[in-house]
């Protein structure tokens, strides 16, 4: 195995530098990423387009109000409000004239255990499993003799 000098391996890592410098040239690399098929580059305007969709106004989950950062806010910006177990969340719009966040008046969409029991049993055919049911299936016991079932049956069918 070949032994190599500092001066050498500066040199060698010097051209290795200059060629991944000249392969990776932007310029370059955008000239052949948009010769492969469906690979084109995204433009300036698709990006800024992306930019302003609905899913970059929401701005995150805050403990409070005033921890919701209006700076970089714009109009549609919104965040949610939730103090931690025991408290729901609320929802926030940034409202451009006051330059502040106000309370949604509509609902943050979310269901409870009663709103799924409710929309559940609405249902043609569904039942509520209660806890009384489940006491009655814990307590069937399985036979462990049929004979009694059996003369029953041949008897229902003589």
């Amino acid at each position: 195995m070949p032994y190599y000098t500092q001066a050498q391996i500066d040199n060698i890592g010097a051209v290795i530098g200059d060629r991944v410098s000249k392969a990776t040239n932007p310029t370059k690399l955008a000239t052949a990423i948009d010769a492969l098929p469906d690979r084109n580059l995204i433009t300036d305007s698709e990006r800024a387009k992306l930019s302003s969709l609905e899913g970059t106004k929401f701005l995150g989950t805050f403990l409070t109000v005033s921890a919701i950062p209006t700076v970089g806010a714009v109009a549609g910006s919104y965040a949610d409000v939730d103090a931690g177990v025991g408290s729901d969340a609320e929802r926030y719009i940034y409202d451009v004239n006051a330059n502040k966040f106000v309370k949604s008046v509509s609902q943050i969409a979310g269901e409870t255990a009663a709103s799924i029991k409710t929309k559940y049993e609405s249902n043609a055919n569904t039942n509520a499993f209660t806890d009384s049911h489940k006491t009655k299936l814990d307590n069937i016991t399985e036979a462990t003799d049929i004979t009694s079932f059996t003369a029953a049956l041949d008897g229902a069918l003589a």
